[in-house]
């Protein structure tokens, strides 16, 4: 077992993630820890957890015999986790509703009446720990520009296919084969998938239509539920037609594709009401730009209330794998309005 002073580096497989990743643990000292029905005198162990290029910090507390009885997560909204007997664990406790949605939301003090019919936004991000530069993605939808320590502006400019760019980087990045190919999330070659993307526009050629036109008909097929632990498949959501922004933007790509256009996710945050919630929709490949839709709105693409900060074509990936870039986020963003057109 690690003893306090000590540094250990371990290289495995993160199952979550279905990466592999390197652990850097240093032991701290020994300290009071409460856990569920007593307190301890147990080893304080810093975690750096290094995956896909980012890293998670954490905190484990050990016994005696190097047995992990606690360990917290800072990034994901101080997530921790005790370990507990199976008395504890099956004993009753009084419920208390909580929202992850809402607990992890970002506040604002300007509200946006109109926010998805906005041309432009110009934001300012405070970010504790981290390069909002490094952590935002940065394009012809959207500028990133260092202001300081942890300080950036963002400009968020809403695109349309042909419409004149307003955005000094206008290029997208080029499409990779598996924008356009099936996967274990996105199964555009599903019997009910392929069936379901026929019935938009089926006599319409031009891509940007038939994106519209499939966006629409995820928006008007399917019921919106709250948050949902279980990240489903495009297959599965195409014959539930149940789901949050996830499964919208699942089905969304998975239903692009079938029609040859490529397609991927965006995860960020999205403006409603006050302030900014987690968020997934999609962006699908028109002439040579990524363009974002949502089909949890269904309004043939979006304004500037979205602030992206990543994508994936989900190729290879555990779900939880394409939302490690928010851990760095959650609880430590700040966000103003500055410009609105």
């Amino acid at each position: 077992p690690l003893r306090p002073g000590e540094t250990r580096t371990v290289r495995a497989l993160d199952v979550a993630g279905n990466q592999a990743a390197t652990t850097s643990l240093r032991a701290v000292d020994y300290e009071e820890t409460e856990l569920i029905s007593e307190s301890r005198r147990l080893l304080r162990v810093e975690m750096t957890t290094e995956m896909a290029g980012r890293e998670i910090q954490g905190s484990l507390w050990l016994d005696d015999e190097g047995q992990i009885l606690k360990n917290r997560v800072a990034a994901i909204l101080g997530y921790e986790s005790i370990r507990a007997t199976r008395e504890e664990a099956l004993q009753e406790i009084q419920q208390v509703a909580f929202d992850l949605g809402r607990g992890s939301a970002v506040k604002v003090a300007r509200q946006l009446n109109a926010p998805h019919e906005t041309k432009k936004i110009v934001y300012c991000v405070r970010l504790e720990g981290a390069d909002p530069v490094k952590v935002f993605s940065s394009g012809p939808t959207q500028e990133v520009v260092s202001k300081g320590d942890g300080v950036a502006e963002i400009t968020v400019h809403a695109v349309r296919p042909g419409e004149e760019r307003r955005s000094p980087d206008g290029q997208s990045d080029a499409p990779a084969e598996a924008d356009l190919a099936p996967n274990n999330l996105i199964q555009s070659d599903d019997p009910t998938v392929v069936a379901m993307a026929r019935q938009a526009a089926g006599e319409v050629n031009d891509p940007w239509q038939v994106a519209v036109a499939l966006e629409q008909l995820v928006n008007q097929r399917m019921t919106t539920e709250g948050i949902s632990a279980v990240f489903a498949t495009a297959a599965e959501v195409a014959r539930s037609l149940t789901g949050d922004c996830t499964e919208h933007a699942v089905l969304l790509a998975a239903l692009a594709r079938a029609r040859e256009i490529p397609a991927r996710v965006a995860i960020g945050l999205v403006y409603y009401r006050g302030e900014f919630l987690y968020h997934m929709w999609t962006e699908v490949f028109i002439g040579d730009l990524w363009v974002p839709l949502d089909a949890t709105l269904g309004r043939g693409g979006i304004g500037a209330a979205h602030l992206k900060i990543t994508g994936s074509n989900l190729e290879g990936a555990a779900p939880q794998a394409a939302f490690l870039p928010v851990t760095e986020v959650i609880g430590q963003l700040e966000i103003e309005i500055l410009d609105v057109e």
